[in-house]
């Protein structure tokens, strides 16, 4: 067997560069999103016969230069590709072709060194990769293949790119793969190196032939993968280190060469922090172990279903080490954190399950708790993975009408979750309706989110609504950024003013008041001895007076409305001053009076509707808060009338 590292010609006489679309999803917290996708690869490869979890274990290594397969090769090839990008930057004088060649030049100075860090990822309990004589299988396309996933519809991956996040923490841009499976009674061993640089030129050649950016450590013959690799000094990149593998030896190990992530010394706590925020229910349900090891064994850490509330304690080493990192924003990240303890508490808790029967996705669960001091969050999981914290849904974008709470939603249903599966983007932090590809899916993601959002607020509104409807905090007004204008605002009710002083432009409405009314609006006269001709009184303009317009009494006091991050966007606050069910209008505020027609409403509190107002019905002096989104931009004065809803 010629055993080597090789670059395949390339024909074409194109050219491709050192820098990847898909590995740019990695690039911020490359040590976090190598862990997360690592994991979450063990996990779809988990042994379905095994009852035991799946154990990953990361590992930090120093392994002499000289210990790599073929060294020399692979120091040729990235020498190979520096001359042929100094060759082209004659006629490219950006910043990429320079950063490239830094690139290559740092990964020559490595390889002078005596030693080179080792970054692993090692699995066990798993089905490893089999491979499969150059078929389509799952080391072959490990390996081989670029942007396609032959993972079950179930697996928590999905587009094949998560196996490019090990070469973004590579500063030699080389990884090994080596695995251990069964076929039939038989238990095979495959290893195989694979560089991902950019096209180079061959060596020793004065025509300047021209080699593709990927080049294969294995067999030269069809670039494939070594099954008996027998030296020792290669044992460190080997799964199993015995020349018979046997079934306790299954499993996957990935090396990552010239490792990048540890320039700050916490490469193992950012491990733990990806295990905790992103993957505490999978180790609840023991369903995954990770270890970490160091160099140094004060470095190890192992995280399980025993061990994992132990490393939530906020006021324990691990938090606070890792709160002090993240400085400036340690305090944010404290807050997050303390948020995925709590969704671990209510995962330990039966007794707050909340069953939803959705149509789209099957059965599904909200596990729900409602207390003074939580953070108003719902986290959505998949498969023991977390996946987001917002949902673009009616009813859950906004809960400033709610009690504190925090909640976990979890779909059970298999047929479900590859609804939800093919709706995640390629960092599988978010669902979007419109990424399924066929349109019966994309219909049927459409209508999921909104069921999700639907029935999350029913049982929000049920069990955690404000039944004063105050705001006791700044929550809205901070999710629309509003614009400070002094702090001579006057209340009766100042939790509606924000007393930290954020910027904040509040209008407000003084109005007199009489009993309820019955008209419909539209009408300019009106039955006489109807309240006809009633004054409001503006603080703003000091104007009072309703010529031209309809004459109805507010029925308010206390008025006041709160400008979104859009134009139409609105919130508003008033206090009725009778009881019972009634209709809510809107006008514009002129010079005259108010406006003739009423400005139309799309939607109120997230809900979209039909007609310009629901009815609704009010208790006398108790305080309402209502978002709404109005049909045209406005930004003038506003004037709200209530009106009573006939008896039938």
């Amino acid at each position: 067997m010629n055993t080597g590292w090789e670059h395949p010609l390339d024909a074409s006489e194109g050219w491709e560069g050192l820098h990847d679309g898909d590995m740019e999803h990695f690039v911020s917290d490359p040590i976090v999103k190598a862990a997360r996708e690592g994991i979450q690869n063990s996990l779809d490869a988990k042994n379905k016969n095994n009852y035991d979890p799946v154990i990953v274990t990361f590992r930090l290594l120093e392994v002499n230069v000289s210990d790599i397969p073929n060294h020399e090769e692979l120091r040729l090839n990235i020498k190979s590709a520096l001359e042929s990008q100094k060759y082209h930057k004659e006629n490219d004088e950006g910043t990429t072709a320079s950063n490239t060649i830094k690139t290559y030049e740092d990964a020559l100075n490595l390889l002078d060194g005596d030693t080179v860090s080792i970054f692993q990822i090692e699995d066990s309990n798993s089905t490893g990769m089999v491979w499969n004589e150059g078929k389509q299988s799952p080391f072959f396309n490990y390996i081989k293949a670029r942007s396609y996933s032959s993972k079950s519809e179930d697996a928590l991956g999905a587009f094949g790119i998560g196996k490019l996040a090990p070469f973004v923490v590579s500063d030699l841009r080389t990884v090994f793969a080596s695995s251990v499976y069964q076929i039939g009674d038989s238990i095979y061993q495959s290893t195989q190196g694979k560089s991902k640089l950019s096209s180079l030129f061959d060596d020793n050649s004065n025509s300047k032939t021209q080699r593709i950016a990927i080049g294969y450590w294995g067999d030269k013959n069809g670039y494939n993968p070594v099954h008996d690799l027998n030296s020792s000094n290669f044992e460190w990149i080997q799964k199993s280190h015995s020349q018979m593998p046997n079934p306790d030896d299954i499993g996957t190990v990935i090396s990552t060469l010239g490792f990048n992530g540890n320039s700050d010394g916490l490469w193992n706590y950012w491990i733990v922090e990806a295990v905790l925020m992103n993957f505490f229910q999978a180790i609840l349900n023991n369903n995954l172990k990770v270890i970490v090891e160091g160099i140094n064994s004060k470095d190890n850490f192992t995280i399980n279903n025993k061990s994992l509330n132990m490393f939530f304690d906020a006021e324990g080493q691990f938090a606070q080490k890792i709160k002090n990192a993240r400085e400036p924003d340690g305090q944010n990240w404290e807050k997050n954190f303390r948020c995925t303890h709590q969704y671990l508490e209510l995962l330990n808790n039966e007794d707050v399950v909340y069953p939803l029967k959705l149509s789209t996705l099957g059965y599904c669960e909200l596990r729900l708790k409602v207390s003074d001091g939580l953070p108003k969050k719902i986290c959505y999981l998949r498969e023991g993975m977390k996946i987001s914290e917002t949902l673009d849904a009616p009813g859950v974008r906004n809960f400033s009408d709610l009690k504190d709470f925090v909640a976990v939603f979890e779909c059970k249903d298999p047929k479900g979750n590859r609804l939800l599966r093919a709706m995640e983007n390629p960092a599988h932090n978010s669902w979007d309706p419109e990424r399924p590809q066929d349109l019966y899916s994309k219909n049927n993601a459409k209508r999921a989110l909104n069921e999700i959002g639907t029935e999350i607020r029913k049982i929000l509104n049920r069990s955690a609504k404000n039944e004063a409807k105050k705001v006791k905090d700044i929550d809205l007004m901070i999710q629309y950024g509003f614009v400070f204008e002094g702090d001579d605002q006057k209340s009766d009710d100042d939790s509606e003013i924000n007393p930290f002083k954020a910027p904040v432009k509040i209008e407000m409405t003084e109005v007199k008041t009489s009993q309820p009314v019955t008209r419909k609006p539209g009408n300019k006269g009106g039955n006489k001895g109807e309240g006809e001709g009633k004054k409001t009184n503006k603080t703003n303009n000091n104007r009072s007076g309703n010529k031209g317009a309809s004459s109805y009494d507010p029925q308010v006091s206390n008025f006041r409305s709160v400008r979104g991050k859009t134009s139409n966007s609105i919130s508003i606050f008033f206090t009725p001053e009778f009881s019972g069910n009634a209709y809510l209008y809107l006008y514009k505020s002129q010079a005259d009076g108010r406006s003739e027609k009423y400005l139309r409403i799309d939607k109120w509190d997230d809900e979209a509707i039909s007609k310009n107002s629901l009815s609704k019905n009010y208790i006398k002096g108790q305080r309402e808060s209502i978002n709404l989104e109005l049909a045209e931009n406005f930004n003038g004065s506003l004037e709200i009338v209530l009106l009573a809803k006939q008896e039938e």
